[in-house]
């Protein structure tokens, strides 16, 4: 029998529920490989539209060499794989971690542990947390070996424990891990907090993290505020104080990932439908956007991204203010930016759009984003591109007609030498 088997049955249930369900428990307590693997016709919890979107995407990882592109194929089958396991397609998630290796395979395996963790399905999840194990020690025998590699995964594992109930199997994993990958498990012990006494306790470890000298420490310390700010987001002070910390805390955190957990609170008051405070604090983000110098394409890509915050909170006309905007922005500026950027700067126009509920002027977003990003002569940035703007439709809910689809195809078809 397992440990966290052995858990009595009402708080084995509670531990295993989704995030969500979690969340709902908490508030209730304050107050109270080497080749591709053919596409599956199994069933899947994904859309159709997004697991065709999906296996393009892998076919496209897959297809790079792995002299010289070895970390660079990893990387994007990590990025597909992931976004299989947030989409439900576990039997692609599954087919792809067959076919990879080291840590990244690692994460691909946590991940879907943890997955597997939130929807109660158990069975598997020690066997996937033993391959994420495994991954995780087989960094230390390689020649490019670093510690963060193999701690990062090995972060991902304390969680699923911590998940489970396991807190001595978690403190196992975290055990010595390198300065960038240090409570990161903090983050699901945020999630998982009970009661004022866990959000008090919760808060003073991220404002002992904040008041160090790590950024590593004072991001992660960021992260688990916001996801206190959603737990405790019934109680107005705790949420103000949560809010507090993501807003101003540790000065010396860069714009981009301050704005990051920005938007998480704008997306969390909207989940919560509070769309007074989604706007005020959309407002807020795009606040600290306007006062930070930007590279064209992340100035792009940050006004489409508040674009979609706005459509988010409620307010469609906002929205569109930014997302025109940002178009204008992007047109102007299209010569200057290299054509490997370009579709970065369109993606999350094209993401704003869907939430916008506007799929005609989505659609013609991410055709303008596919055909920038099969631009560059060269198939290893095309394949780069073409993996990022299959997943971001997948993750949004769109649906790309036929002839965007083949047109996806095609750009998939041309990936070759020279790369």
């Amino acid at each position: 029998m397992s440990r966290f088997e052995n858990v009595a049955p009402t708080m084995r249930r509670r531990l295993i529920r989704p995030r969500t369900a979690a969340l709902l428990l908490a508030l209730a307590a304050c107050r109270d490989a080497t080749t591709t693997p053919a596409p599956s016709s199994a069933p899947s919890a994904a859309p159709t539209a997004a697991r065709a979107l999906l296996d393009v995407a892998w076919e496209a990882a897959c297809g790079l060499p792995d002299d010289p592109h070895r970390k660079t194929k990893a990387r994007l089958q990590e990025e597909t794989a992931t976004a299989a396991v947030a989409l439900g397609a576990d039997d692609l998630a599954r087919r792809a971690l067959d076919a990879m290796s080291g840590w990244r395979a690692g994460m691909v395996a946590a991940g879907l542990a943890e997955r597997l963790t939130a929807t109660g399905r158990i069975e598997d999840v020690r066997d996937l947390l033993a391959r994420a194990a495994r991954c995780a020690d087989d960094e230390a025998s390689r020649e490019d070996f670093q510690a963060w590699r193999r701690d990062r995964v090995r972060a991902r594992i304390a969680g699923v424990y911590l998940r489970l109930g396991d807190p001595v199997e978690a403190a196992r994993f975290e055990a010595d891990a390198a300065d960038s990958e240090a409570a990161t498990a903090d983050v699901v012990r945020a999630e998982i907090a009970f009661g004022p006494s866990g959000f008090d306790e919760r808060l003073a470890a991220a404002d002992a993290a904040l008041a160090g000298d790590s950024f590593d420490r004072a991001r992660v310390a960021l992260e688990s505020c916001v996801r206190l700010f959603d737990v405790f987001y019934d109680d107005p002070a705790r949420r103000a104080a949560a809010e507090k910390r993501v807003t101003s805390g540790y000065a010396k955190l860069p714009p981009a990932a301050r704005l990051a957990h920005m938007a998480e609170l704008v997306r969390v008051a909207a989940k919560h439908v509070d769309r007074a405070a989604a706007r005020r604090l959309a407002d807020v983000f795009a606040e600290s956007l306007d006062a930070t110098p930007w590279l064209p394409v992340d100035r792009i890509a940050r006004r489409a991204q508040l674009a979609q915050l706005r459509a988010v909170a409620g307010d469609a006309e906002g929205a569109k203010s930014a997302l025109d905007a940002a178009l204008a922005d992007f047109d102007a500026q299209r010569p200057a930016i290299v054509d490997v950027e370009r579709a970065d700067a369109l993606r999350p126009a094209a993401e704003a759009c869907v939430a916008l509920g506007d799929p005609a002027r989505a659609s013609d977003l991410y055709r303008r984003a596919t055909d920038e990003g099969a631009a560059n002569p060269n198939a290893r940035p095309r394949a780069v591109d073409l993996v990022a703007t299959c997943t971001s439709m997948a993750k949004a809910g769109f649906v790309p007609d036929a002839a965007l689809l083949e047109r996806i195809k095609a750009v998939r078809a041309g990936l070759k030498a020279p790369w």
